[in-house]
């Protein structure tokens, strides 16, 4: 399985003034299918890079395992598929 976003593998994320990002984010996305407009992701950073088990959770339950920006596994599938 590949993750679902593999076009954040190895990105570094910062801050305006150029800080890596640390710990816990929430991210918001535009959606206009969704009932609130948005999507909101859970993604964990260590120095700038996803990192985490999980290191991102979607609101459909898929939870993916990374390791400094390096997608490992899907840990959790989405709930419909459990």
């Amino acid at each position: 399985m590949k993750a679902r976003q593999s076009e954040l593998i190895g990105k570094v994320f910062t801050d305006e003034q150029g800080k890596k990002y640390e710990g816990q984010r929430f991210i918001q996305i535009n959606r206009d299918d969704m009932p609130t407009g948005f999507l909101t992701i859970e993604i964990n950073y260590l120095h700038g890079k996803i990192h985490g088990k999980p290191g991102i959770r979607y609101p459909d339950g898929q939870e993916e395992d990374w390791q400094h920006g390096t997608f490992l596994k899907i840990s959790k599938l989405p709930y419909a598929q459990r």
